[in-house]
């Protein structure tokens, strides 16, 4: 067993990288929404736990899905799936996780999740492994492939992403969680004719976009 002081090391070194992901994710929203042109609120970020606790649950998330806040409830059933509902701004979401299997009694659980804004709707599909756990501490691994549809418009947009999910049980009642995580998002760009009324060729373009978003969970 590792002694407690390399442990608090790392756990600072995680929390102060996640800091500055979430100072880069609010500094750059502005930016990325002249990028896309669109009322749409990036990087996309819906960090939950691997750990599916029994009863209600009402949480803060900032940023979230698609979204600058969201507060979402969650109802689960003896850890065996949950219910998640959200609303957000600009957004509002909707999510079902299930436990699959364990793990060397780590879970592994899939969600779908959707998520309806000004300029359309998009969903994603998430597999989430449970990789440590305590009395009062958690890690959770995310990957999700998703894809988003613009209204008015061809082009939509395809993403995978990779995620992690620290929440740290406060109190009873209490929860905080910090994430981080990177995601590649792949949309195409059409090329107009001289009036601008045609698209005459389009061409796939990527993105690479470093996330961050904090948590905060009361138990009720």
């Amino acid at each position: 067993m590792k002694p407690f002081f390399l442990k608090t090391r790392f756990f600072c070194l995680f929390l102060l990288t996640v800091f500055f992901l979430f100072l880069n994710t609010l500094l750059s929203a502005q930016d990325l929404l002249v990028h896309t042109k669109s009322n749409v609120f990036y990087p996309l970020m819906n960090y939950e736990s691997a750990y599916i606790e029994g009863g209600h649950t009402l949480g803060l998330h900032l940023p979230d899905y698609m979204a600058l806040a969201s507060l979402k409830y969650n109802y689960a059933d003896s850890a065996n799936y949950s219910i998640t509902l959200g609303l957000g701004l600009p957004s509002w979401q909707v999510g079902f996780q299930k436990h699959l299997f364990s793990v060397w009694n780590h879970p592994v659980n899939l969600k779908l999740s959707g998520v309806f804004f000004f300029q359309g709707f998009g969903g994603d599909i998430k597999l989430e492994n449970g990789i440590y756990k305590s009395e009062v501490t958690n890690l959770t691994g995310v990957l999700a492939y998703g894809k988003t549809w613009f209204m008015n418009s061809s082009n939509d947009e395809k993403y995978i992403q990779l995620d992690l999910y620290y929440l740290i049980r406060l109190h009873h009642h209490f929860s905080i969680g910090f994430g981080g995580g990177i995601s590649e998002n792949k949309y195409e760009v059409g090329t107009w004719d001289q009036n601008g009324n045609t698209i005459i060729s389009t061409k796939e373009k990527k993105r690479i976009t470093y996330q961050a978003a904090l948590t905060i969970n009361y138990i009720f």
